[in-house]
């Protein structure tokens, strides 16, 4: 970690030196992240990072970009105006929030509407959902870097959770995931299955113990949300 910071620091000093110093000018020039640039690139978000601002920028490095179940990666470059760009989205707060500006179960607006980064601080560290900072406070023109050990992916909305036992498994999965109610609830329950976006890829009702769902969809990152009348549960899939 030491290591990191120390070579994180020489190329934003180096940046300062150069008069190029806006947060996605320290992205590409950081040796940990040319996976996240390419990303960027890729997406059409460059210029918009290159803006005024002010940004906050939660940045996974390399080695947690490539730590993602396999397939994952592929499904979201080959998406760059869809999938890729809502989690990059994810990754970028319109606003600059230094180390000293957060606080514990504090939760910040990313540019994915409506979508929103909790903040977590242990005494092992701090994290970002669950994704520890492991360089803070990167300052750039535009606003600041922190760097994070894992990629982020949308978090529940706080809402009230069901009173029901759920098992889910196996995630990430390939083509079917198993959804199993050890208490099953007296309702009928609404299941639904949403990219990160938010937008219905299923949708159906249950009444069982045990459902079986294929789901017809791209490898990605999806929301698996579970309703009933009073209150909502939803729950992070990857499938490979």
């Amino acid at each position: 970690m030491k290591w990191i910071s120390f070579f994180l620091l020489s190329f934003l000093f180096t940046i300062n030196l150069l008069g190029q110093n806006k947060v996605y000018d320290m992205i590409a020039s950081s040796p940990d992240h040319t996976i996240l640039e390419t990303a960027i690139d890729l997406a059409g978000l460059k210029d918009a990072l290159n803006g005024d601002g002010p940004f906050t920028v939660f940045a996974p490095t390399d080695a947690a970009i490539q730590a993602l179940p396999e397939g994952v990666l592929d499904a979201l470059l080959a998406d760059p105006s869809g999938a890729l760009k809502d989690i990059l989205l994810y990754h970028v707060v319109g606003a600059q929030a230094l180390s000293s500006d957060l606080s514990n179960e504090q939760e910040i607006q990313t540019l994915l509407a409506n979508k929103n980064v909790r903040v977590t601080i242990r005494a092992e560290g701090v994290f970002i959902n669950d994704a520890k900072v492991i360089v803070a406070d990167l300052v750039a023109d535009n606003g600041v870097i922190h760097v994070i050990d894992a990629v982020l992916t949308p978090i529940t909305s706080s809402v009230n959770n069901l009173n029901v036992n759920v098992n889910i498994y196996p995630n990430p999965f390939t083509e079917f995931i198993h959804i199993d109610f050890p208490n099953p609830s007296a309702q009928t329950l609404k299941i639904e299955l949403l990219d990160v976006q938010g937008k219905l890829i299923q949708s159906f009702n249950s009444g069982s113990t045990t459902e079986r769902i294929y789901v017809k969809a791209a490898p990605g990152t999806y929301i698996l949300k579970i309703v009933n009348q009073d209150a909502q549960q939803e729950f992070k899939l990857i499938k490979k």
